[in-house]
Order: structure tokens, then sequence, then C-alpha cells
């Protein structure tokens, strides 16, 4: 599973040297959990998908089970426009958002030169981020909710 970002990866976006930014990703619902692990999980925030021709846009909120610590900010979540090539189903980040344990904006970290990556059939949550983005097409059995913030302290609170 590819949606969770790796601490050494969060590490190298946050010293880059085009931090400074006054926009950040749009997040909003409904929000569809994408899936998790030991680090997080995520969501598909499915009221930011943009479709132009065959590409498409989408944020993705990474919610990490642990703070990191990352030139001395309390980064407690990732909010992650992803773009996806539809018809040659592939996705890449342009545009991170690092938010602290309150869900305020840290720092924004621009990506405009990040190479495509295929999406497979291992990568299950991916594929359903694509098709959502591409096609509107939401599963069945995923769980969706519209307050990410509230979903976020409940997860904090009871690890759930």
């Amino acid at each position: 599973m590819r949606i969770i970002v790796p601490a050494a990866l969060a590490c190298v976006m946050l010293a880059s040297p085009a931090l400074a930014q006054d926009y950040s990703p749009p997040v909003g619902g409904p929000f569809y959990n994408t899936g998790g692990n030991e680090n997080g999980y995520s969501f598909a925030a499915a009221g930011t998908i943009k479709r132009e021709g065959s590409t498409a846009t989408m944020t993705r909120v990474t919610m990490l089970a642990k703070v990191r610590t990352i030139e001395g900010l309390e980064v407690a979540r990732l909010d992650t426009v992803m773009e996806y090539e539809c018809e040659k189903v592939a996705m890449r980040p342009t545009l991170i958002g690092a938010r602290g344990l309150d869900n305020g904006l840290l720092k924004v970290i621009p990506r405009p030169d990040q190479p495509w990556q295929n999406i497979t059939a291992e990568d299950p949550n991916s594929a359903f981020e694509l098709e959502l983005a591409c096609n509107g097409i939401a599963p069945e059995g995923r769980p969706v909710f519209n307050d990410i913030d509230a979903r976020i302290k409940r997860y904090r609170e009871t690890g759930q």
C-alpha cells in the first residue's frame, strides 16, 4: 500500500526550500477510508475531485498514527493533492500540506515534478482512489463520513 507517507519522505519534503506558500491542499467530504496500517490511516476527500480530460485530482488525508517531530514541527497529518492519469492508471502527489495535532496548517510543500507511479492490483486502495477520482465510483462497504476533524479526534482519543 502506497498511501502512507514514510517518515523519511516526510523529512525530505519538509526540508525542501520551496515550503513557504500561501495556499494549502483543499479538503472536503464526503471522506472514504482508503486503508491504513501501523503508520496511520488515509482518507479520500471526494469533495475535492476535479476532472479535466484524462486527468483528475483529489486530496488524500493521511492521519499519522504517531506524531512525528520534523524540523521542530509536530506533524500529525498530511493532506496530499494526488493527480491521477485515468487512462494510464497512474498517480503522483503534486502538493502536500503538513498539519499539527490541532489540524492547523504548518507547512505547504509543492511537488510539481514527481514521476508517475503505476497503480497495480497489489495496491487496491490506490485503485479505489483512481476509480473514485476518475469515474466518481465508490464501491459499497467503504466507511464514509463527512467530518474529517471529528474522525481524526475520535482516532486520537480511542485509536479507532
